[in-house]
């Protein structure tokens, strides 16, 4: 990337201040950051200033899109970039650095919804059974692995994890969610039994250690999010999956199978942590299909008997 005017800087700094200052996480911070230090750039080779921008809105923004979806971004990816473009466009207009509210003509690519992949019960199971529950580090990865699929947590979220997070007495967790929203979350027994074996061998190893968080290294540092990733990968491949599984996977799992079982999809929501139903409402597409056996067995209708056909 090319280096951006003075101004251009002043002006991601400022715009970066105010969405730290909505208590956003530092992935998303930093993906905003990206995303606008890129159309800043774009502007930049373009030769298109403030008053351009304002006046040609659309036309901006339709050859940025076109710059990028070159370089080869999914649709979805133009579209989260497409939203961070149009906070930064409300953000100008805010310090009256655009003249006119402009952020309303950008309208994201119509995309394909892609289902999430989520396993299936029996392969759920064997992915809990794998870590090797004599040592540490498999009672740890048991309890990580647990503790995904029970609570349907996001990666960040169980990596931030803190001792005093955990409730096993009355069976429920404190997550701390996006914007640092709390929410309390059930998790069953399996996952309850496998954080306090999982607890025990920490206390065991590591007595006076001061890091309050739940999960730790071999060495008793704190776990990073991307050593965690690589446990799950690792027990995948155990697994046998063709692609490996991500701790996201897990979610989509847990979100899915309780959905299969009955639950309502408000209580998925807020314990998911989605701030609205139309993010949830995407695990009732992936349900549809066992609705649809389940409708071919129980309606009286739903199809023809065969003494009906043979009269065809």
């Amino acid at each position: 990337m090319q280096n951006t005017t003075p101004a251009a800087n002043g002006r991601l700094e400022r715009f970066v201040r105010s969405i730290e200052a909505r208590g956003l996480s530092k992935n998303t911070v930093a993906a905003y950051c990206k995303d606008i230090q890129r159309f800043e750039d774009y502007l930049q080779s373009s030769s298109t200033d403030m008053p351009d921008l304002a006046e040609r809105t659309t036309r901006v923004v339709r050859g940025f899109i076109q710059r990028v979806h070159t370089e080869g971004l999914s649709g979805r990816s133009i579209n989260r970039m497409m939203s961070s473009v149009r906070a930064y466009l409300r953000f100008l207009h805010r310090e009256k650095i655009l003249a006119e509210s402009v952020h309303s003509r950008i309208r994201g690519r119509r995309s394909s919804k892609r289902l999430p992949r989520y396993l299936n019960e029996p392969d759920a199971a064997a992915l809990m059974d794998k870590p090797d529950s004599q040592n540490f580090q498999g009672r740890r990865d048991r309890a990580i692995l647990e503790t995904l699929y029970a609570s349907g947590c996001r990666l960040e979220e169980l990596a931030g994890m803190q001792l005093d997070d955990l409730n096993l007495k009355d069976g429920d967790i404190r997550v701390l969610g996006k914007g640092r929203k709390e929410r309390r979350v059930p998790v069953g027994e399996y996952a309850v039994r496998s954080l306090e074996a999982y607890l025990s061998i920490r206390m065991q190893l590591f007595p006076g250690i001061r890091s309050q968080r739940l999960f730790l290294n071999r060495l008793g540092g704190d776990l990073t999010r991307r050593s965690i990733s690589r446990i799950v990968k690792k027990y995948s491949a155990m697994l046998g999956t063709t692609d490996p599984i991500s701790p996201h996977v897990l979610r989509h799992t847990f979100a899915t199978h309780m959905l299969n079982k009955g639950a309502d999809i408000t209580s998925i929501k807020d314990m998911l942590g989605h701030s609205s139903l139309r993010s949830t409402q995407l695990y009732s597409h992936v349900s549809l299909e066992k609705l649809k056996k389940m409708y071919k067995l129980a309606h009286p209708r739903a199809e023809e008997h065969d003494e009906e056909k043979g009269k065809k």
